[in-house]
């Protein structure tokens, strides 16, 4: 690590740097964290960026940094800590052409989903297993069955079923004990031809299924003031209520919305308001002053639109 490229922090794990730039030889992911992240995007050259642009995604996903909004454009910190490792001057097979065409498609997928597969197509699937393939037998160790030979993804997807895998892995935002909404009842305005469930009820209660990767879960039509909400099944202590918009291209138009909350389902009182730019790689947290007690929360789209949300999120206790 660069000792210039850090900005503050005591360099220990309870008082961590934060660093402007972080080397690859000196990044470490807990296992868990990868469950979270994935691979390296597989659409990334040999030389340059695929690590910083895994890290980004670790840093959406809650993990190892910050991001601070400035006029100029978004501007990364990392954290880092003291574990005794030097840089060396080294050798490269890499060339300028070469980074420069990796920081290309980073800026290109930079908003992508948080998760990613070790391939995109069937194509890319056979290479990578095959080379798992071959390392193992350059060790002695041919793969058990032949497990990592599939067909197609769809071939390889039903095999995740049936092996009882979830493909999709958990969102770190959604693993809180505290998260009180996480399959509860839902209910939305309206209900249309871009709805994803047969019923309104349906297609609102993706909202809280927890799985927090970006698409939109549920759709209302267009009119004013479209409305989601979620009942929390009996009186709650409410201490956040978290807000996840979409971050496909639909993802502008949450630019003025409110949080309500109500006892009753029929008397609202408004917890915040947002005006201005949509939320997109952090949710929006409502988090006080105070706490809020109520059975609903309600998220109103102000205006005339569509409203649709990836997740939201309700923190507190029955």
């Amino acid at each position: 690590m660069y000792s210039s490229k850090i900005v503050m922090g005591g360099m220990t794990a309870e008082n961590p740097g934060m660093a402007t730039v972080i080397n690859g030889c000196s990044i470490v992911f807990h296992r868990s964290v990868l469950a979270q992240l994935g691979f390296m995007d597989p659409r990334f050259g040999h030389y340059g960026h695929e690590h910083t642009e895994m890290t980004f995604r670790a840093i959406r996903a809650g993990y190892g940094g910050v991001v601070l909004r400035q006029p100029a454009g978004d501007h990364h910190l990392f954290k880092v800590i003291e574990g005794g490792l030097k840089l060396l001057p080294a050798a490269t097979h890499g060339t300028e052409a070469d980074a420069q065409a990796n920081g290309e498609i980073m800026s290109a997928i930079k908003d992508g989903p948080i998760y990613r597969h070790a391939w995109r197509d069937d194509e890319e699937m056979v290479v990578f297993l095959s080379e798992q393939e071959n390392a193992l037998l350059a060790q002695g160790k041919p793969s058990p069955n032949n497990r990592n030979v599939f067909s197609s993804t769809g071939v390889y997807g039903r095999f995740r079923q049936e092996q009882g895998l979830d493909p999709v892995p958990e969102s770190p935002f959604s693993s809180r004990p505290d998260n009180i909404s996480f399959g509860k009842s839902a209910l939305q305005s309206s209900h249309c031809q871009w709805s994803f469930a047969p019923t309104a009820a349906q297609d609102a209660a993706r909202a809280v299924n927890g799985i927090i990767d970006g698409t939109r879960k549920f759709h209302t039509d267009i009119e004013d003031n479209p409305w989601w909400q979620v009942d929390l099944g009996g009186i709650a202590t409410i201490t956040e209520v978290h807000v996840h918009n979409t971050r496909d291209f639909t993802w502008n138009r949450l630019t003025a919305f409110s949080i309500g909350a109500s006892i009753d389902g029929e008397s609202w009182v408004t917890l915040a308001e947002h005006h201005g730019e949509p939320p997109r790689e952090a949710p929006f947290i409502w988090a006080g002053p105070g706490t809020a007690w109520a059975r609903f929360v309600r998220v109103t789209l102000l205006g005339r639109n569509f409203l649709h949300l990836d997740q939201v999120e309700v923190f507190g206790r029955l």
